[in-house]
C-alpha cells in the first residue's frame, strides 16, 4: 500500500514539474528580453540601432524571423513566435531598419532597400549568434530579404523558409499598389483621415510613428516601381545560382502577389541539390497566421536536413 501511493505521489510530482517546464517556457516566450544592435558601429552619421527580440531556450536552434512591408516583428509574427520559441527554437525577432521600434534616421526606401535590409541581418546574426548560423525564415519583402541574405552570406545561414516570395517584384504588387496606395505628396488626412484609410494608416501610424509612416508610405511604393521599372529583379540569376544553403521554398496557391508560375520559375533557377518547393492548398500570402502548423512542419523538416 505504502509503496502505491509513493508511486502515484512520484507520478503527481513529474507531472506538475512538467507542466512547470511548459508553464516557464510559454513565460519564457512572453517575456522575452529586448535589445538594441548598432547597425553602423563607429559611424558617425549613421547611428541606426535595430530593435530584437530573443525568444525561447539559448540553447535551441536559432531562426531569424524576418517580416514584411510596413510591418514589426510582432505585428506580422507575434503569435508564430512564441509557437516556435514553446517548440525549442531560439528565436530571433527584429524590427526591420525604419520600422516599429527600431531607432533610425527617416527612412527613405530605394530600389536597393532590400539588398540593405539583407546586409542589416548579417550584420545582426553576427551580433546575436556569432558562433552558430540561424535558419532564415522570411514573409513576403522579408521572404526576398530571405532571399538575399542566402545567396550572399552562406557563412550565416544553415538553411531557409521563404514565402510570400519570387525574387522579382510582379505584375500583380505594382497592379496592387496602383489602385491602392496614394501618390507622394497626397496629404496625410487622405490617408490616416475620413476616408476610408483611417484604421489603416492610424494603426501604421501608432506601430511605427507619424515620422516614419510618411516617409514608407510615399518612398516605399515609389521604390518598388523603380525595381519593377528595371525589369523587376530582386536578386539577379547569377546570385541565385550560386545558393549553397538549403532553400524550402514555400507558397500559398492563393497567393494575390506572387502567381504560382513566378514562384515555380524562381525554384527552377535555385540548384536542384537546394531547393525544396512546399505548396500550401487553400492559402495566400500571409503563411503564418493562416497556417501555421503548416510551416512549423516544414521548419522542422529543414532543422533535420540540416543537423
Amino acid at each position: 500500500m505504502k509503496f502505491t501511493h509513493l508511486v502515484i505521489s512520484v507520478f503527481f510530482l513529474s507531472l506538475i514539474g512538467i507542466i512547470g517546464l511548459i508553464g516557464y517556457s510559454s513565460i519564457q516566450a512572453q517575456n522575452a528580453p529586448e535589445r538594441w544592435i548598432s547597425l553602423n558601429p563607429g559611424s558617425w552619421t549613421d547611428d541606426t540601432q535595430m530593435y530584437t527580440k530573443l525568444l525561447g531556450p539559448k540553447d535551441g536552434t536559432p531562426v531569424l524571423l524576418i517580416h514584411g512591408a510596413w510591418g514589426t516583428g510582432e505585428s506580422d509574427f507575434g503569435d508564430f513566435s512564441r509557437e516556435l520559441a514553446n517548440a525549442g527554437y531560439r528565436i530571433i525577432l527584429p524590427d526591420l531598419r525604419g520600422y516599429g521600434k527600431s531607432s533610425s534616421p527617416e527612412r527613405i526606401f530605394t530600389a536597393g532597400y532590400l539588398n540593405q535590409d539583407a546586409e542589416d541581418m548579417a550584420t545582426l546574426i553576427r551580433a546575436v549568434s556569432p558562433k552558430k548560423p540561424v535558419i532564415v525564415m522570411g514573409y513576403s519583402d522579408g521572404g526576398e530579404t530571405g532571399l538575399l541574405l542566402t545567396a550572399h552570406h552562406p557563412e550565416l545561414v544553415a538553411g531557409s523558409v521563404l514565402w510570400g516570395t519570387s525574387g522579382k517584384i510582379t505584375k500583380e504588387l505594382i497592379d496592387t499598389f496602383s489602385s491602392t496606395i496614394p501618390k507622394s505628396g497626397d496629404p496625410l488626412w487622405q490617408i490616416a483621415g475620413d476616408d476610408g484609410w483611417k484604421d489603416w494608416g492610424d494603426t501604421l501610424i501608432e506601430r511605427h510613428g507619424e515620422k516614419s509612416f510618411n516617409s514608407a508610405i510615399f518612398t516605399y511604393p515609389s521604390a518598388v516601381q523603380a525595381i519593377y521599372d528595371k525589369g523587376g529583379a530582386i536578386i539577379s540569376d547569377e546570385d541565385i545560382a550560386k545558393i549553397a544553403r538549403p532553400v524550402f521554398l514555400t507558397y500559398g496557391v492563393k497567393d494575390e502577389y506572387n502567381p504560382t508560375a513566378e514562384v515555380e520559375a524562381l525554384a527552377k533557377k535555385i540548384p536542384v541539390s537546394q531547393v525544396t518547393v512546399k505548396k500550401i492548398e487553400n492559402s495566400g500570402h500571409k503563411l503564418q497566421t493562416e497556417q501555421p502548423s503548416a510551416l512549423l512542419t516544414i521548419l522542422k523538416e529543414l532543422t533535420q536536413k540540416i543537423q
